[in-house]
Order: C-alpha cells, then structure tokens, then sequence
C-alpha cells in the first residue's frame, strides 16, 4: 500500500461505524463448503440478500449451493476488498492452472450478471482476458460455451472479446503457430469453421478474377455437407 493510503484528507471515505460489528453468517457453496460472510456487505446488494435463509427455523445462512466454491472465494474477497482474487491450483501444470483460473473467471463474470455485482463483472473481464491469453481459441469456446450457454442481450462485451478469440485463432493459423490437432468438440468446430473461411474467400477471389485450376479444384472440393 501507498503513504498516500493512509492519509486522512478531505475526501474521507472512512465509515463511521465499522461494517465488522454486524455479526458474520454462514454462506454454503456447492460443495457444501461454509464461507464467512458479513450481514452488512449484503446489505449493499439487494440481489445477495434475497439467498439469505434461515436453516433449519434458527440459523441464518446465505444459499448459494447452486454456485461453484471457485466463485464463493471470489465473491467473499470481492465484498471484503473490493479486488478481484482466485484461488490458486493445486498440483497443475501451468497450462492447467491458466485453463482453471479462466474458467473460474467465467463462472464469476456468470454470477455477477446474476447477481447485478456490475464492479465484479468489470474485474472478472480483466481475469478472463489475462487467463484467456495463454489459452488456445477452442479452449477459451469450451469453457464459455458450457458456462455461458446463453448470453445477455445486453452484454456487448462478450461477442467483442470472442471476436478478438476468433482473430487470433484466424492469424496464428495462418501463420502456422497454432498448436497441434485438438480433437475437443469446440477445437473441430473452429477448423471446420476456418476450412469454410478459406473456401469462400477463394470462391470470392474466383468470381472477381476469373478461376484457375487451382481455384476451381477448392471450389468443387467446397460443398454444403447436405
């Protein structure tokens, strides 16, 4: 932390009464797992509130046991800091660690649509985009395709940061860096959709320039499968 931090000065934002005196409750993720959380950070979000319950007629709890513990860490740290924080992977390689810190990062951006927690959406883009760029384009499709299976009408930023996926993929395979055969389903998806780019350019080109050989060859060879 900076001196400056520190300072009290004329924009003093410092409460007045301290939010820890409100006592902490019990809030259960997916795996049954109980994070502490306090009463007067869910105050400030009327969408978290509405999953508070009380268990059993005498305990309140928060009720997320619909939402991954990858997100509840996420979450917790968010409402205590204000920053953007997931765990860290254990025992994975660094192409692993990277595959789930962007997938933690989705089920976070997922949650804040949700939940109306516009501050989070903003931190877990950043997290998508850090985690994503050392990610190849079929893995980054594999995760938000399964996540986010339906996307808001609203949420402009999504189709922009796929499209920036999709130019990459385009330009590292016509440069031959791509990475080898990748036989999930999203990986044969984006081959067959590059092979379709290709074959209609070359029918464009054909048309504006008179078709060789060579053209008319990868026209024939491109025929809608039905």
């Amino acid at each position: 932390m900076d001196e400056e931090d520190y300072i009290v000065g004329a924009d003093d934002t410092r409460p007045s009464i301290s939010p820890y005196e409100r006592p902490s409750i019990p809030a259960q993720f997916s795996s049954g797992k109980h994070f502490a959380i306090y009463l007067s950070f869910l105050d400030e979000h009327p969408k978290l509130t509405k999953r508070l319950t009380w268990n059993g007629g005498h305990t309140l709890t928060c009720d997320f046991k619909d939402t991954d513990d990858s997100v509840g860490h996420v979450l917790i740290h968010y409402l205590l800091t204000g920053k953007y924080q997931s765990l860290k992977p254990q025992n994975q390689s660094l192409s692993t660690s990277n595959d789930a810190d962007f997938t933690t990062a989705v089920r976070t951006y997922k949650f804040t649509e949700d939940f109306d927690l516009p501050k989070l959406k903003f931190l877990s883009r950043h997290e998508m985009k850090r985690a994503g760029n050392q990610l190849h384009a079929s893995q980054i499709i594999g995760s938000l395709w399964s996540i986010l299976p339906q996307v808001s009408r609203d949420d402009s930023w999504l189709p922009g940061y796929l499209k920036t996926v999709l130019w990459q993929f385009f330009h590292d395979r016509g440069n031959k860096t791509s990475p080898g055969n990748d036989y999930s389903f999203a990986g044969i998806l984006l081959e067959v959709f590059a092979e379709l780019v290709a074959a209609a350019r070359s029918q464009s080109f054909a048309r504006d320039n008179g078709s060789t050989s060579m053209d008319r060859e990868v026209i024939q060879d491109f025929e809608p499968p039905c």
